[in-house]
């Protein structure tokens, strides 16, 4: 399936959430001067998060722009990455602050 189909299927989510699994909360941080890539954690899941996905100029280039989010809906992506081979990381910045500014996934081979 697409993955903006797949991303919201119910039948995908799971029980446990990734920040859960084993491997993910044994995954390292990344760190650059300017960057940490973390596994993403319920600490990113905001009503602030939410908004962001929502912001038409934040996912213009992004197929995220056909969606209508909110904290379930972000949830239950989030779940998807659950006892599969797919990461979630959240990408920090840290050198001006900005915090959280994007996610990134990965799969394995």
């Amino acid at each position: 399936a697409p993955q903006s189909e797949w991303w919201f299927s119910s039948q995908n989510c799971c029980a446990t959430p990734p920040w859960a699994r084993d491997d993910m909360a044994k995954a390292p941080r990344l760190n650059t001067e300017r960057l940490t890539l973390m596994p993403f954690s319920a600490e990113f899941l905001t009503q602030g998060y939410v908004a962001w996905l929502n912001d038409p100029e934040v996912v213009r280039y992004s197929e995220q722009r056909h969606r209508n989010h909110t904290l379930e809906s972000c949830r239950q992506f989030v779940e998807t990455f659950a006892g599969g081979p797919s990461h979630l990381w959240a990408i920090i910045e840290k050198k001006q602050g900005f915090g959280h500014i994007g996610n990134i996934n990965t799969d394995e081979f």
